[in-house]
């Protein structure tokens, strides 16, 4: 079956940003403040993976689908 879990977090990317945000407080006990490079490093960084990731997933699942099999 197509892997729709991959396309939707590539398109909801803005809340794996939030999730970093609120699982960086947790872990290391202080927030991380709106603004600062760690903050902007944070959200693209965690939004870019989630986009790459889902779309992988996404394209995955549809060459499974598909009955594309990969074989070495």
């Amino acid at each position: 079956m197509v892997s729709w879990g991959g396309l939707l977090a590539a398109i909801n990317n803005r809340r794996f940003a939030e999730a970093s945000h609120d699982s960086s407080a947790k872990v290391f006990g202080r927030p991380v403040r709106e603004g600062s490079r760690e903050s902007r490093f944070m959200n693209v960084w965690s939004r870019t993976i989630a986009v790459l990731v889902g779309s992988g997933l996404f394209v995955m699942g549809t060459l499974g689908t598909l009955g594309v099999i990969w074989e070495s």
